[in-house]
This record gives C-alpha cells, structure tokens and sequence, in this order.
C-alpha cells in the first residue's frame, strides 16, 4: 500500500512578494492553497478559476479595485474562502457566485454603486455561501443593494452590516427569491 500526502503551500502576494497581483498567485496556485495579499493595492477583479483557495489580505488596507464586474467570481463550484480585505468596488459587485460555497469574512466595501444590476455586495445563484462580519457602505443596486439571492441558494449572512443602502426597484438591502436567508443583519438609513 501506498500514502499519499498532499501538503498545501501558501503564496504571497505584493510588491516585493512572489507574486505582483492576486490572479498570477491564483493561476500558480492548487486546491487547498493559501494566498496571502499584503497591504497595497490591486488593481484586478479575481477569478477563482475552479479552485477552492483560501485568500487572506491585511484588512482594510488591502484594497481591491475591480476592473470587471466583479471583484470576486465564483463560478465553477468553488469553496475556499476570502477574508480581511478592502474591496472599492465602483460599478463593480462584490461578489459574483453561481453554485459555489464560498466562506467570505471581513470585508468592507466602499464606493458600491452597481446602476442596474441586481446585488450589489454579492449576486448568488445557487450554492451554500456564508458572509460574517462584511459592511457596506452606501450600497446601490436596482434590485437588492446588499444581495440579490436565487437559484435555490442557502446563504448565511452574519454581522452584515449594509449602511443606507438604495435599491431602485426591489429588495433594499436584501432581495432573496429563497426562504433561507438571514442572521444577525442590519441596515442603517441615514
């Protein structure tokens, strides 16, 4: 009989790191890895591209500024996870996931105006995601501002913070078409 062993690497990601942008360490990147993203700014929206990582920065100054759509996109069933960043969104969403399960913590976004898309924090279609500790601020979108959730999704959201939050046509902060939503969520109207 033979053992395998898989042991996970961890990839750095900075202006003196390994890696000068966050999809370069993911491209290089397996299953089960590790990327951690020092403090500076990235300029990219980041594609898991399949694969479960874990993606740790280094809190509100690890700033993403997506130049898509999205600053993250789950796609293709990933897990993993993303934590303690700062994502300076524009028009971009958050987070785009269609039947992944990812684990998302410590996010705050800013300058989240996504005109007539729907869910502005993050778009989930399907899958099992969970959110804890994000805020918001000032997020807009036309249905749903924090999070427009369908396609028999369960998410957990948990000390989610969405401060004034605009929808245009439905949801405010929250427009869920499932019956599995919600923990400890707040919205302030100022």
């Amino acid at each position: 009989p033979y053992t395998t062993l898989f042991r996970s690497a961890t990839l750095n990601v900075g202006a003196t790191a390994s890696y000068s942008s966050i999809g370069s360490a993911i491209a290089a990147a397996s299953d089960g890895d590790t990327i951690l993203v020092d403090a500076g700014t990235y300029v990219e929206s980041v594609d898991l591209a399949g694969k479960d990582l874990e993606i740790i920065g280094s809190g509100s100054s690890t700033i993403i500024e997506p130049t898509g759509a999205f600053a993250f996109r789950f796609d293709d069933g990933e897990a993993g996870s993303v934590q303690d960043l700062l994502i300076d969104a524009g028009a971009a969403r958050g987070f785009y996931i269609e039947g992944g399960s990812p684990s998302i913590s410590g996010i705050e976004l800013e300058n989240l105006d996504v005109g007539s898309l729907k869910g502005g924090v993050a778009y989930v279609d399907g899958g099992s995601p969970s959110f804890t500790d994000i805020e918001a601020d000032a997020p807009a979108a036309i249905w749903g501002a924090g999070f427009y959730i369908v396609g028999g999704a369960e998410v957990t959201l948990t000390q989610v913070t969405l401060d004034s939050p605009d929808a245009g046509g439905q949801g405010g902060g929250i427009r869920s078409e499932e019956r599995r939503v919600g923990k400890e969520c707040r919205s302030r109207w100022s």
